[in-house]
């Protein structure tokens, strides 16, 4: 009997190898050292076959030394990739990461209260405080300041000015007086309500009109923004005063608007 016929093998069997439960390792019945004239024959390649498409496993990553593995391995870190405190994590999806950047970025809007000297008529340097939001309104005695700014008019050539305060409860006004002091020269009076009427515990005016090219407009023309402080001075009917210094700012952008509708091409 041949070495084949011993193995159990024939000329059909030695093509076609006997497979193991696993598709990728090939085994046979056959010990070809036993057999010196079998040595010499080399066994056919194994043959390979695929069950389908390859199911890909949960993302993973490992987190070595403070780093995730992308599957490029550092030949630096290379040691440490097996070593045993290299945990195995499933990857941080990227909205889980923001959430996480949401404190951070919360607490850099939280900036601290700032303090800022600003010259007034007269020549006084005055202490703002500036927060978040930009300038703390004016406060005095239960009254605050809700409201200054500067309006275009009907009258493209005009602009007005509207004042808002709140005062505190009980409170009887007897009369309101509102200036620009942001010129060290000189006061530019904007309203005198000499008979001043609370809704609720509100006050609010406009002021009469200030035409284009006056020489108290002449900040509009500036290119750049513009911080205006205005005087509030309120008389109760006991005769005490009240003062309030409030700070407005004008971006460029809205004094650029007012300057258009003047007829300016800037």
């Amino acid at each position: 009997m041949g070495a084949a016929s011993r193995c159990g093998l024939d000329a059909a069997s030695l093509s076609r190898p006997e497979r193991s439960n696993s598709t990728k390792e090939v085994v046979h019945s056959c010990n070809f050292e036993e057999f010196p004239a079998l040595r010499l024959r080399r066994p056919p390649p194994p043959l390979y076959r695929r069950r389908g498409p390859a199911r890909r496993p949960p993302e993973t990553k490992k987190i070595v030394a403070g780093h995730l593995d992308t599957g490029r391995t550092d030949p630096v870190l290379a040691p440490a990739h097996n070593a045993p405190d290299a945990a195995v994590v499933r990857a941080f999806s990227r909205s889980a990461f923001a959430l996480l950047l949401l404190p951070l970025l919360f607490a850099g809007c939280a900036s601290p209260e700032v303090k800022r000297l600003i010259t007034i008529t007269g020549g006084k340097a005055v202490p703002f405080s500036f927060g978040p939001k930009g300038a703390e309104p004016g406060r005095a005695n239960g009254y605050e300041v809700q409201l200054a700014t500067l309006l275009p008019a009907h009258d493209a050539k005009e602009i007005f000015y509207q004042f808002a305060f709140t005062a505190p409860a009980g409170a009887a006004v007897k009369r309101v007086q509102v200036e620009d002091v942001s010129e060290e020269a000189a006061a530019f009076p904007l309203i005198d309500d000499q008979a001043p009427k609370l809704t609720g515990n509100r006050w609010q005016a406009d002021s009469a009109t200030v035409r284009a090219g006056e020489a108290h407009l002449t900040w509009v023309l500036t290119i750049q923004a513009t911080m205006r402080v205005y005087r509030f001075t309120i008389t109760d009917t006991a005769g005490k005063r009240t003062e309030m210094l409030h700070v407005a700012g004008y971006p460029d952008f809205m004094k650029t608007v007012i300057r258009q509708k003047w007829g300016e091409k800037y």
